[in-house]
């Protein structure tokens, strides 16, 4: 009867687990160039199973004033070292989208 109960148990789980769509971390950036993010003692993320939103970067915005006049400036913004960051990871666990960086006091 134990071992039922143990089998019913696992099945219900197993059905929750496999019904979120997605599930947040966090993590911390340990190397920029090219970028790595370490979840835990174990798992090490690479720039290969990285999404990185535009506004983490360092990218050029083009400005436009009233009178027609145009220029470009650098946002210098992408992560450093050490920098704690949430990360949402997508069902069945081989992309995570960095959200962005997390403030810790």
């Amino acid at each position: 009867m134990g071992d039922l109960i143990q089998i019913i148990k696992q099945a219900a789980y197993d059905a929750i687990e496999a019904s979120k769509p997605a599930c947040f971390l966090y993590g911390v950036v340990i190397e920029t160039k090219p970028l790595n993010i370490q979840i835990d003692q174990k798992l090490i993320l690479t720039s290969d199973f990285l999404l990185l939103p535009e506004y983490l970067t360092n990218h050029e915005i083009i400005l436009k004033s009233p009178d027609g006049l145009k220029a470009t400036f650098l946002i210098e913004n992408e992560l450093k070292k050490g920098e704690h960051v949430i990360l949402l990871q997508q069902k069945g666990g081989q992309r995570f989208f960095v959200l962005d960086r997390m403030v810790i006091s």
